[in-house]
């Protein structure tokens, strides 16, 4: 099964650059660029298995949003993910959101690797 990704990315051009890259990866992503308000509703619409932002652009616009959406009981453990930004909007950040994880551009995808593996179900039937 395809894993699903939302990506907030305050940069038009870079989002559709991260979003190819990620569904040439295997993901299904959809994102947003403009609007952490309008990016929320559609994660609460169709909640993804792991929600990205960028730090890099905008960075209270992601961790604003990101504390919104993790105030929401649906989403306390959905994986956030933080890519770039500076050491300021990363300290912030841990701050409003402890339990993300924090990679770069480069490192995204091996990220986003740990997230993929589908935990083996084990069948006990009684003997």
């Amino acid at each position: 099964m395809q894993k699903k990704a939302f990506l907030f990315e305050w940069n038009g051009v870079a989002a559709s650059k991260r979003v190819a890259e990620l569904r040439a990866e295997g993901w299904e992503v959809e994102s947003e660029s403009e609007s952490g308000a309008r990016g929320g509703k559609a994660v609460v619409g169709n909640p993804p298995d792991v929600i990205i932002f960028d730090l890099a652009q905008r960075p209270s616009h992601s961790y604003e949003t990101a504390e919104a959406l993790r105030w929401r009981k649906a989403f306390k453990h959905v994986p956030m993910v933080f890519v770039d930004g500076k050491r300021e909007a990363v300290a912030k950040t841990v701050q409003k959101v402890p339990d993300a994880v924090f990679t770069t551009s480069s490192g995204l995808v091996e990220a986003l690797g740990t997230f993929e593996k589908t935990p083996e179900i084990v069948s006990v039937l009684p003997s």
